[in-house]
């Protein structure tokens, strides 16, 4: 440990301006890469409305199955439209844009449409096909191929003498089945009838009403009682009060629940069960061309396949789902306990703060589910978290810990080998957390980078390998199952984005399951509150039974006010990260904040560039978990004094009753 006395803190007004100019350029870019992914990129299928005709497509029936293509050979979609001319002008102009190559004919005869390849496609082409016209009937096809997602199509025709026409429902679209339909305009958001296989939220609420009203006039109780008569102990140990609650949750949870659910229950379960038994078997980690799943780094298979070899437990076992479980439900609670550790450090002095974080931890629908499922994302944000409570204790210090800044760069090359999502994350904790030493200990910039980089040469020297490895047999670190050299790619419905799937939302409070296929919001908000995805099946019909699905159904309506705390919390923080003017805390709240920033960007961003159902999807931020819980708890607190200000203890009464309802629900939706 460094104890040389440290320097007084830079000054407020510099501090305000590194933070201004560090939002500003985070924000500058996140706007810059949104505008280039819309409207110039042409990688990323968004489309926008032009002169060009509406935007149709083929028919596709709903479904949430994966779409296999072979990328040298996309199936072919033909679109046709007659038309009449009188008199063709050599000023007949068509105009038009296709995703993703586009092949056209007049009366039998090619238009050749540069480039070929599709590239560009954005911007569209315009052609004179005046000369390829005839007086009376005319014939125009548009063979239109598109390896990654559905094939799109606009065009518009006008001239002097021939028949204005444009892309609409009367044009027919012949397949690789061979049998023409009419073609449909293309819709990013519709309705999947699999949603419609579970009550609405409104009927489950009638059925349940009795119960739902007792729960809410049992919890409304416990608050009057507590605020009146709770001895100052009990209110004290309030965070591990809560906390024995939750584990005693994730214990039934476990020992009743994830321990007989099948193994190849949940997200891709089977692809992470082939990674497992091929370390088993071999000893070594697959590359990303053997299997499905194959191209994640190895930390969390490699610990269950340990597991497995230790105990001497197969797939095969009865003891299967106990043991290969375990890590992921232990790495789930344990977020849970360092959500409650993070709150301590930020609200020493208090209970209910930490107490009420600990429990949005321990109780958040897609930290429960996603940690009974067989998947790397639950140990990914056992990582992260321990990465920002090591962050967060390194800022507290009186001074630079170098034993716990190599922990430190321990957890974050961990997050590395365990999931991509912390190739975004590793270098901002490790930034922000090293800055201390500048910002705080006013020591010269050389050292803040040294230590800075010694984090992620600590990181590198754990996650490296892998990395290198892909870049070595697929010139890609990063590669993964969409784009593995020689073989077939695949896609999920819609297979495009549009402004419309980004612009609804509510479809998720009646109708949670499947949701996604409505927006974007839905998606998320569904998949954070409930199961909206129901173990990454393919339809709500063959749903598991270890979900109570109606009281599940309940939870995205109830849980509107938590959502709008972790909203509120989160710009509470931003606001306090700025006029705090305690360095460190304002180093911690900026961690907290842009943590969450680039998770969720990182998320909204992933839609754009990989336009299906299943990746709005909020487990994919299932890292934000602590900050999320703390947004959430300093919401609630800010809740609990405005109710208070107004509406005295009869309103604190509604507030801790409709919270322990909530609670309730969830518990009853998972663990009963």
């Amino acid at each position: 440990m460094n104890r040389a006395t440290p320097a007084p803190p830079l000054r407020t007004l510099t501090l305000l301006r590194i933070q201004w100019i560090a939002w500003g350029l985070m924000l500058a870019g996140a706007a810059l890469a949104l505008g280039r992914a819309t409207l110039i990129d042409d990688e990323v299928p968004f489309i926008t409305r032009a002169d060009t005709g509406e935007w149709i497509t083929s028919p596709w029936r709903p479904t949430a199955d994966l779409i296999a293509v072979l990328p040298e050979s996309p199936p072919s979609f033909t679109f046709v439209r007659r038309f009449e001319s009188t008199q063709p002008s050599n000023e007949t102009l068509l105009r038009g844009r296709a995703l993703r190559t586009l092949e056209l004919e007049i009366n039998g005869r090619k238009i050749e449409v540069a480039p070929a390849n599709g590239d560009n496609w954005k911007q569209g082409f315009e052609i004179d096909v005046g000369r390829w016209l005839r007086p009376g009937r005319n014939e125009l096809r548009a063979t239109v191929r598109n390896v990654h997602g559905p094939p799109l199509l606009a065009l518009s025709l006008s001239g002097p003498g021939t028949e204005a026409l444009s892309t609409g429902r009367d044009w027919t679209v012949v397949g690789p089945r061979g049998s023409p339909r009419p073609a449909v305009f293309a819709q990013d958001s519709q309705i999947h009838p699999e949603s419609r296989q579970v009550p609405p939220a409104w009927r489950v609420a009638q059925t349940h009403g009795p119960a739902l009203f007792g729960l809410f006039v049992v919890s409304a109780g416990l608050a009057w009682g507590i605020m009146g008569r709770a001895p100052e102990g009990v209110r004290r140990h309030a965070p591990t009060i809560t906390l024995f609650f939750v584990s005693t949750v994730w214990a039934v949870l476990y020992f009743y629940k994830a321990v007989r659910m099948p193994l190849p229950l949940g997200f891709d379960a089977h692809a992470h069960l082939a990674y497992i038994d091929y370390l088993v078997q071999e000893g070594k980690p697959p590359t990303a061309d053997y299997g499905f799943s194959t191209y994640h780094p190895p930390a969390f298979h490699t610990l269950v396949a340990l597991a497995s070899r230790i105990t001497g437990v197969s797939p095969a076992s009865e003891w299967a789902a106990g043991v290969y479980r375990l890590i992921p439900m232990a790495s789930g609670w344990t977020t849970v306990w360092l959500t409650g550790r993070a709150a301590r450090r930020l609200w020493p002095k208090e209970a209910l703060r930490p107490a009420v974080a600990i429990a949005v931890a321990g109780l958040l629908p897609m930290n429960l589910y996603m940690s009974t499922y067989i998947s790397n994302e639950s140990l990914h944000a056992t990582w992260v978290s321990a990465s920002l409570v090591l962050a967060t204790e390194l800022i507290l210090a009186p001074a630079w810990v170098w034993r716990r800044s190599l922990l430190l760069g321990v957890t974050l090359g961990l997050g590395l080998l365990t999931k991509f999502t912390s190739l975004a994350l590793a270098p901002l904790v490790a930034g922000l957390a090293s800055s201390r030493l500048w910002i705080v200990d006013r020591q010269p910039i050389h050292r803040v980078l040294a230590a800075g980089g010694g984090l992620m040469l600590v990181a590198a020297s754990i996650a490296g390998w892998f990395y290198v490895r892909n870049w070595i047999l697929f010139g890609d670190p990063v590669v993964w199952n969409l784009d593995v050299p020689g073989k077939p790619t695949w896609w999920m419905l819609p297979g495009f984005r549009s402004a419309d799937s980004y612009l609804r939302f509510g479809e998720s409070l009646s109708y949670p399951f499947f949701s996604g296929f409505v927006s974007f919001w839905d998606g998320i908000y569904s998949t954070l509150w409930a199961d909206g995805l129901v173990a990454g099946m393919i339809r709500v019909s063959t749903r598991h039974s270890f979900w109570r699905y109606d009281f599940m159904t309940l939870i995205p309506a109830l849980a509107l006010p938590a959502t709008a705390a972790m909203f509120g919390g989160f710009f509470s923080f931003l606001i306090e990260s700025f006029r705090n003017p305690d360095p460190r805390r304002k180093l911690i709240l900026s961690l907290l904040t842009s943590v969450i920033f680039v998770l969720s960007f990182s998320l909204f961003f992933i839609t754009l560039r990989l336009p299906f159902y299943a990746q709005a999807k909020a487990p994919y931020v299932l890292a934000g978990t602590l900050p999320l819980a703390l947004c959430c708890a300093q919401g609630l607190g800010v809740a609990k004094r405005c109710v208070e200000r107004v509406a005295g203890r009869a309103g604190l009464v509604v507030l801790w009753g409709w919270a322990g309802t909530l609670v309730a629900v969830v518990v009853l939706a998972f663990a009963s």
